[in-house]
């Protein structure tokens, strides 16, 4: 029970913090998509790749060894915050010497003093990290969603003022300077933690053992993610670089919110099971399902929707994103698979599991996008990553299935039982219009979708069913004592 409680509330307040910062994600590209041109944008995409990287080395996921290890200490967190830290200066250093050869390579001077601007962002995350690592350790999601979206909000504030009187890029680069040192001194704030300079190797060497397979991972879906766009950029133009990172940055809206929530809660929540495998499954398998049957029909339902979206969102003049967001978007559906297996085998130790599961895709990335570097093809470079995600996705299935000891017949099959939805995401993007009629056909394609699944007794949809129906009947009976 105790489990199930904290599964509860870590997703409720993990939600709070994702669509706090889905709220400002949504604000942040509607405004500053108005203020700014797509050549700012993609030139800011020209950055992240150096300066997310960077991020992910001097973190080298050892956070996660102090939140999975029920035992330990002070000297735990002074270690990782000396390795941190020390990595983090080293880093901007490079950066800071190299600036000039990125702005060389890419022709473009303004990249020298954004690369060292950026950089600034990793040494302050630094300083943060065990203050961040002890309050996940402790489960304090509350604490950290308010800290997240108080410190983002202040950094929109930031861009949108920077972006209307003075304009560029550096907008954006000001608000992660802004959000993230917020957020930083936030949590340090609140833990009340002051790190000590002491190291330990031994400790370090457990740490990083945990954690260097999980950076390896993690670099590999940050160089996924930001490749294209600096492929675009030197192949193509900054204009396509632009509406790329335009349509990334839409699409990511709702991925990054389920993976936020998702790895926010399941990683700490499952690290407190795993030494009950069979307890471990069966809530696995729950939550998996659940995860499906929610996701599956909204991101169905967003492909769906795509061109009102877009006029909405980013105006008339972004009109050219619409096929690249949808072509991302089904890349959607096997990355929250691979998603929720990464969690499952992090919280029990299989880190190398996780690093292999990205790695062997990463291969067939690359080989993707030669093929359309070779034939100068711009969509055959995005469908690279639906190609990419699949691959992915199966190898997190195989390793799930090993480690759990669970059929992988039996894994496909949960997948499989949500798969009908996106076949309406599939034939309106081949055959659909934007018409009322067609917002009409797609509505009732959902609504027979969902009656018969409840109907056949999906148990997910009449657990989703049962949580409306108390919603309501709370809403009605504060609404009438209201009046009485």
């Amino acid at each position: 029970m105790s489990s199930q409680i904290n599964v509860k509330s870590g997703l409720f307040w993990n939600a709070i913090n994702s669509f706090g910062r889905l709220g400002l994600s949504f604000l942040a590209t509607v405004f500053l998509s108005r203020i700014l041109t797509p050549s700012d944008f993609g030139t800011y995409g020209i950055l992240l790749i150096f300066i997310t990287i960077s991020e992910l080395i001097a973190d080298s996921g050892m956070g996660g060894y102090i939140v999975k290890q029920k035992n330990v200490d002070s000297l735990d967190y002074d270690t990782l915050f000396v390795y941190n830290f020390v990595v983090s200066v080293v880093l901007y250093i490079i950066l800071f010497i190299s600036a000039p050869l990125i702005a060389s390579f890419y022709e473009d001077k303004s990249l020298i003093l954004g690369a060292r601007l950026c950089g600034i962002v990793v040494i302050i995350q630094s300083i943060s990290i065990i203050s961040t690592a002890r309050l996940l350790k402790d489960l304090s999601f509350k604490i950290l969603a308010i800290i997240s979206i108080v410190s983002g909000l202040v950094g929109l504030v930031a861009a949108l003022l920077w972006g209307y009187f003075i304009g560029g890029y550096f907008a954006l680069i000001l608000q992660s300077i802004v959000s993230v040192s917020l957020n930083s001194f936030g949590v340090i704030w609140v833990t009340k933690t002051i790190p000590h300079i002491r190291f330990d190797f031994q400790r370090f060497k457990k740490q990083f053992s945990f954690g260097i397979n999980l950076m390896g991972s993690t670099i590999l879906q940050s160089v996924t993610n930001n490749l294209s766009n600096n492929i675009i950029a030197k192949i193509f133009n900054l204009n396509l670089a632009g509406i790329y990172v335009q349509s990334a940055k839409l699409q990511n809206i709702p991925t990054s919110l389920t993976q936020s929530i998702l790895d926010k809660t399941f990683f700490p929540v499952f690290s407190k099971l795993n030494s009950d495998i069979r307890e471990f499954n069966n809530q696995a398998i729950q939550m998996s399902r659940m995860a499906y049957a929610i996701c599956f029909p909204l991101m169905s339902l967003i492909i769906c929707l795509a061109c009102p979206i877009i006029l909405i969102v980013l105006g008339q003049q972004w009109i050219e994103c619409i096929k690249t967001f949808q072509l991302l978007m089904f890349a959607s559906f096997p990355l929250l698979i691979k998603i929720v297996n990464r969690n499952f085998l992090k919280a029990l130790g299989f880190t190398r599991d996780i690093f292999l599961s990205d790695f062997y895709p990463f291969i067939i990335l690359l080989i993707c996008m030669g093929i359309s570097i070779y034939l100068r093809n711009y969509y055959i470079l995005v469908l690279s990553f639906v190609i990419s995600n699949i691959a992915s996705a199966a190898f997190s299935i195989y390793y799930i299935s090993k480690r759990c000891k669970l059929s992988v017949v039996k894994l496909i099959s949960d997948i499989l039982t949500f798969c009908p939805v996106i076949l309406t995401a599939v034939i309106s993007v081949l055959f659909g219009s934007n018409g009322l009629i067609f917002s009409i056909i797609i509505s009732l394609a959902f609504i027979i979708y969902f009656v018969t699944y409840y109907i056949i007794g999906v148990p997910e949809y009449n657990i989703i069913t049962q949580q409306i129906r108390r919603i309501l009947h709370k809403i009605r009976f504060k609404w009438e004592n209201f009046f009485v």
